[in-house]
């Protein structure tokens, strides 16, 4: 998948659910950056696999608590 593909594809995500261009391309923006912090701090990890097994597990508490909002 192209970055613009993927770009639109999270643009599209959050539009469907805020319809509104501001919003949806603010919340891709925010997953983007979270993203992008995962990769940086993988990228100074010593221990990549038992850091890759932390963060899945608790993103996946992160969604729990959200759908608990």
């Amino acid at each position: 998948m192209t970055a613009q593909e993927k770009a639109k594809e999270l643009f599209m995500r959050n539009f469907e659910i805020t319809v509104d261009d501001y919003c949806a391309k603010q919340c891709a923006l925010v997953a983007v950056e979270e993203v992008q912090q995962l990769i940086k701090d993988l990228s100074s990890c010593k221990n990549r696999f038992i850091y890759i097994i932390d963060e899945m597990n608790y993103w996946q508490e992160v969604k729990k608590e959200i759908k608990q909002l």
